[in-house]
């Protein structure tokens, strides 16, 4: 029976062989949806694009106001 001292340091070896970077889901593209205020629904979009740490895009959102169609853009950088 192996003693814990070989146990422990067989689990140290192996997690140095694990890679030490994570991955994660790429979050660039353009994702559309809606926002509800009450009975309304307005159309949203959020185009994101970028690279690994630096990530940048905008929002855009359409809204009618006294029979006129509004379109709001923004500009934002993610962290």
């Amino acid at each position: 029976m192996p003693s814990s001292n070989f146990v422990s340091m067989k689990i140290l070896i192996l997690l140095f062989l694990f890679p030490l970077q994570l991955f994660s889901q790429d979050m660039t593209g353009v994702w559309i949806g809606y926002l509800q205020a009450g009975e309304t629904k307005l159309p949203y979009e959020l185009v994101i694009s970028g690279k690994k740490n630096e990530l940048d895009g905008y929002s855009q959102i359409t809204f009618t106001f006294n029979g006129v169609e509004n379109v709001g853009i923004k500009t934002m950088n993610m962290k």
